[in-house]
């Protein structure tokens, strides 16, 4: 992804979690978990979400899609208990969950920031002028 897209900057933290995602899509064929259907499809489906939001963040310049980010990294870094999952990809999601749950807070706070900085500031209104007197002829 470019560093900037439709004219709005990517912050280094959309990078990381970029990378971060991109890591966890292949985790399964690189740790060697891509036979355990839960793990891998968690593993996968949530990398693409990952991808997807922060695009999107990126994209319409909202720091939503963050916040959704963070919500979905939770899910990652706790699923390995509800899921029962093995070792390695308990590991795996934990430290890239935490990571990009990290990483989506500050993104979306530090983009929620900018947009309440750029906001122009509203003119101040004039009073109305007053009304015309009459003069005695």
């Amino acid at each position: 992804m470019s560093s900037v897209l439709r004219g709005r900057p990517a912050l280094w933290q959309d990078r990381a979690i970029l990378a971060l995602a991109a890591l966890l899509f292949v985790s399964p064929w690189l740790l060697g978990y891509a036979g355990r259907p839960v793990a891998s499809w968690n593993a996968q489906v949530l990398a693409l979400a990952f991808i997807f939001c922060t695009v999107a963040a990126v994209g319409l310049g909202r720091h939503t899609p963050h916040f959704v980010t963070a919500f979905l990294a939770f899910w990652l870094a706790v699923s390995p208990r509800i899921l029962a999952v093995d070792a390695v990809p308990a590991t795996v999601a934990a430290a890239v969950g935490v990571a990009v749950c990290a990483l989506g807070l500050w993104s979306g706070v530090a983009r929620a920031r900018s947009r309440l900085e750029r906001k122009p500031a509203v003119p101040p209104v004039e009073p109305p002028a007053p009304p015309p007197t009459k003069r005695a002829a």
